[in-house]
């Protein structure tokens, strides 16, 4: 072996001997205990034996060694009460036929409605200036208040059950509806 090749072995060498303390340096400083990233094993081997502890005590010694942790929260809706007639269409629109006289109101959810054919009119019990809330025109970008025409082929929003709706005025009037609704006569 030449003289060359005896340095660069010595080197080599010297390089994995540095690697190998710096490894083991790091093994020893960087323990589970004064790391605060902990591991699975970690949890499952020193804290949930303690918590399990702490609540078998708080329990009375009851066994809970078959209760498992989970990351699953279960989500229960509010119940809702809807009012007597109240139709559901879900997350799809559906044809619906809206006698003359008759008003359609969200149930008790936003409801979207598309006028197809036939007129009407929004109904709001909101009438004064500083109480001015109808439907929303999403088409155009614009609010729509009591007594306006409702413009055909247009995607409205009726935003709660609150008085707030659509009155088929001169015959019968066809329209797209997704959401809960229900039909009433208009009051007089």
């Amino acid at each position: 072996m030449n003289k060359r090749a005896k340095i660069i072995c010595s080197l080599l060498l010297a390089v994995l001997l540095c690697g190998g303390a710096l490894f083991i340096y790091a093994a020893e400083t960087y323990s589970s205990k004064e790391d605060p990233l902990i591991s699975l094993g970690y949890v499952n081997e020193v804290i949930l034996p303690k918590v399990s502890e702490m609540i078998a005590d708080a329990f009375g010694g009851k066994d809970i060694s078959d209760v498992t942790l989970t990351t699953d929260v279960p989500q229960k809706e509010p119940e809702i009460e809807y009012p007597a007639g109240t139709e559901h269409t879900g997350a799809q629109f559906t044809i619906v036929q809206l006698e003359d006289g008759k008003v359609l109101f969200a149930s008790p959810n936003v409801c979207e409605v598309i006028v197809r054919a036939g007129d009407a009119i929004v109904v709001s019990p909101f009438t004064t200036k500083w109480e001015e809330q109808g439907l929303s025109d999403t088409t155009d970008g614009v609010e729509l208040y009591d007594a306006a025409p409702v413009p055909k082929n247009h995607t409205l929003l009726i935003p709660r059950d609150d008085g707030r709706g659509i009155l088929a005025t001169g015959g019968t009037v066809w329209l797209l509806v997704r959401g809960d609704y229900r039909i009433e006569d208009a009051k007089k």
